[in-house]
């Protein structure tokens, strides 16, 4: 059983299609679990619809707005699958995405599991850009870069009894896989865009210049001296600088 998890915010415009490339999945085996976080749209009607339709979708609401790391704790807290996954509202997967990586998981014996990325616009436009990523990520690798989507992940959720998710002021997700990288596991990917990552042309110099400012604060979080903080954060920018670049979206 894999435990679908996706954290719910205002999210009418996109969540049907994130649900629906899930339940498209030829790998069956799974429930999705959505925490509607307080949200003031239409969001909480569509997916108690959807959920009528299809017994595996199971609703939280939050009664008031509580952020991301604490909707995905939440769900997670409520998951019976051995594994989970991370898709975000307004996300979508290729319909092989579990398949593919449960297969990996078998010949690896691997428990923490993610794959490359393709982009699609606020419209569902598909850019024809696609990340890659290596074969196997460790905790210095990651340093560098993260290469790690969240929306491209299906880990172990036995990973999750002692660590949860937290900090909504800085990148909770990064955080997690370096704490979990760092006690030695190696986290292997399928270099496959099953992920379909929406990128908003909207707000996007607030939203990377904040980006920055979580990423260098993870690195302090975790212990990093300051000066290799600022240096790891400056990796960390290059590399997506040259990411978005080639989407032909402006960083700042």
């Amino acid at each position: 059983m894999i435990s679908v998890i996706m954290p719910a915010y205002n999210a009418e415009s996109y969540i049907q299609e994130a649900v629906q490339s899930v339940l498209a999945q030829t790998y069956q085996h799974l429930e999705i679990i959505i925490v509607n976080d307080a949200s003031i749209d239409h969001t909480g009607l569509i997916v108690e619809n959807m959920a009528a339709q299809d017994d595996r979708i199971r609703i939280c609401h939050n009664e008031q707005n509580r952020g991301v790391s604490f909707s995905r704790n939440l769900a997670i807290s409520c998951a019976t699958g051995e594994w989970i996954a991370f898709l975000d509202s307004d996300d979508a997967w290729h319909h092989e995405k579990l398949a593919l990586q449960m297969r990996l998981a078998e010949q690896k014996e691997a428990e923490f599991i993610f794959t490359g990325a393709t982009y699609m616009d606020e419209q569902s436009n598909m850019y024809s850009t696609v990340f890659q990523v290596p074969k196997e990520v460790r905790y210095q690798h990651l340093l560098k870069q993260n290469v790690i989507s969240c929306s491209s992940v299906v880990i172990k959720r036995k990973y999750f009894k002692k660590l949860q998710l937290e900090r909504d002021d800085l990148s909770e997700d990064y955080l997690a896989w370096l704490t979990i990288l760092r006690t030695g596991i190696v986290a292997y990917s399928v270099n496959e865009p099953l992920l379909i990552y929406r990128v908003s042309r909207h707000s996007k110099s607030g939203k990377k210049v904040r980006s920055i400012q979580m990423t260098y604060r993870v690195y302090r979080h975790i212990g990093i001296w300051q000066p290799a903080a600022l240096f790891y954060t400056m990796s960390h920018l290059m590399k997506s600088l040259k990411k978005y670049r080639k989407l032909n979206i402006h960083y700042f």
